[in-house]
């Protein structure tokens, strides 16, 4: 390998990392705006007396899967704390959706 073959090698790499961070970031802000216009809508649906069992099963659920995930990958016991709490969550919300409440 000459030079410049070492030099276009470590500039790919640097380039797949900043993807990688790019496509990372991009998540968490699609993770934050899908909360809060969940939360909007739940707020709505029970000012009018609708049930938010759906929206608030949803919600956790994809918050769950993504903190199994991270945890899953980095082996963060808060992670794997809050992705307990978010199924469960989920799991309560999902049988008040089906039962009527």
């Amino acid at each position: 390998m000459n030079k410049e073959d070492i030099l276009k090698m470590a500039q790919s790499e640097k380039r797949d990392e900043m993807e990688l961070h790019i496509k990372d970031k991009s998540m968490t802000w699609s993770y934050l705006v899908m909360v809060i216009v969940a939360g909007l809508f739940s707020f709505f649906k029970s000012l009018h007396g609708f049930p938010i069992a759906d929206l608030t099963a949803t919600v956790s659920a994809s918050v769950g899967t993504t903190l199994a995930y991270r945890y899953a990958k980095l082996k963060d016991k808060q992670d794997l704390f809050f992705a307990i709490v978010m199924f469960i969550i989920a799991l309560i919300s999902t049988i008040y959706f089906f039962i009527g409440y």
